[in-house]
């Protein structure tokens, strides 16, 4: 970030960085990834005060559960998967439901529409925001609750 904001003095411009729910709120397991999460909405929020004179705004997109594939990855997942025989798309829905006020997690696409709204003129008094876009999440207990297995 620090090549891009030197490249960017003179022409202004927008960058924003992706946090997590994690970052604002604790949750149970994510001791290391949601303080990571959380200085980086701290450097979003240095980096916009020392850039706005430049012209150059920075914020953060905040998501919660989103519908991608970094969930795959994990093992508590994948064996909640395995014991839905596989259906990985009722898991989610039951995630959604069990986890976020709005019953449903995001797609990846609506991510894409907040981080767009962010960089575009509609946003142009924006600046050194968290922009939280988790369905609600990060109003509810910091317990995430796993369905019982089938």
């Amino acid at each position: 970030m620090r090549c891009a904001l030197r490249l960017m003095r003179g022409r202004g411009g927008s960058i924003v960085l992706t946090s997590s729910v994690a970052g604002i709120r604790p949750m149970e397991g994510t001791a290391d990834y949601g303080a990571a999460k959380a200085a980086l909405g701290h450097l979003a929020k240095v980096a916009a005060l020392e850039n706005a004179a430049y012209g150059i705004r920075v914020n953060v997109v905040v998501p919660g559960s989103v519908d991608s594939g970094i969930w795959d990855a994990q093992e508590t997942f994948r064996q909640a998967v395995a014991d839905r025989g596989g259906d990985r798309a009722d898991l989610v829905a039951e995630l959604g439901a069990l986890n976020t006020p709005r019953g449903r997690w995001a797609q990846p696409e609506e991510m894409a529409d907040s981080i767009g709204f962010l960089l575009s003129d509609l946003a142009a008094n924006v600046t050194g925001a968290h922009l939280v876009s988790d369905g609600g999440i990060s109003l509810v207990s910091a317990r995430s609750r796993m369905p019982e297995p089938r």
